[in-house]
């Protein structure tokens, strides 16, 4: 009865951050914002996904906030609780935004799925020190100004670990305009890249992490 009044919780946040969605703007809006300090996790019985995402043609820019990689076509899904989110783009984060008990990993990369007004966004932690194609094909493109683009062929499944045991909790996006009616899965394991790829991206964005916010009357869900 405990994880299904949490669950029940949990919708009841997303309905509640509806407005605080529309309003946009660049302040944030709500108590319910993101990352967090993932810091006692409850298990529950929250399902696990299915990710559908394709190798194919993605666009890398440079947004002014961070390297954000687009898809130039076709459908990329995430597949969770019977509903279909497609893939928006993914981003960049040195260090990670998330924390888990006070620590922070290297990098952290963002997949940001949407279905109508609601987002699913998949979190990854990266760590040095392996090669990994994806990322390297896309820190090698990433041009150092803002508003410029390339073009690569990437598949995005590169950067997702094979495990997809992960934490769940509802809060915001962590750039303007930190909009609220988000779902956070968290992958509780890293994906390995290389350094250079990493040192690439910190020399154009040195600190592009949000500072963790509080986490006022959620609660972290882990599972499946």
């Amino acid at each position: 009865m405990r994880i299904k009044a949490l669950l029940i919780g949990l919708a009841a946040s997303a309905a509640l951050a509806v407005s605080a969605f529309a309003a946009g703007g660049g302040e944030p809006v709500g108590d319910q914002q993101s990352p967090v300090d993932i810091v006692g996790s409850i298990p529950a019985q929250i399902g696990s996904f299915a990710v559908y995402y394709r190798s194919t043609d993605f666009t890398v820019s440079n947004d002014g906030h961070t390297i954000k990689v687009t898809p130039d076509g076709g459908t990329n899904i995430v597949a969770y609780g019977g509903k279909n989110y497609t893939l928006s783009q993914f981003h960049f984060h040195h260090k990670s935004e998330h924390k888990v008990n006070g620590a922070q990993e290297p990098m952290e990369v963002h997949f940001v799925n949407m279905l109508g007004g609601d987002a699913l966004v998949l979190g990854v932690f990266l760590e040095p020190n392996a090669a990994n194609a994806a990322f390297k094909t896309i820190m090698d493109a990433a041009p150092a100004s803002a508003n410029l683009v390339v073009h690569v062929k990437i598949d995005p499944n590169l950067l997702l670990p094979k495990d997809q045991h992960y934490w769940m909790y509802m809060g915001s996006l962590t750039t303007p305009n930190y909009s609220q009616n988000v779902r956070w899965m968290v992958l509780r394991t890293p994906v390995k890249v290389d350094q250079s790829s990493i040192d690439k991206f910190v020399s154009i964005y040195p600190n592009s992490a949000r500072d963790v916010q509080p986490l006022n009357r959620r609660f972290i869900l882990s599972g499946p």
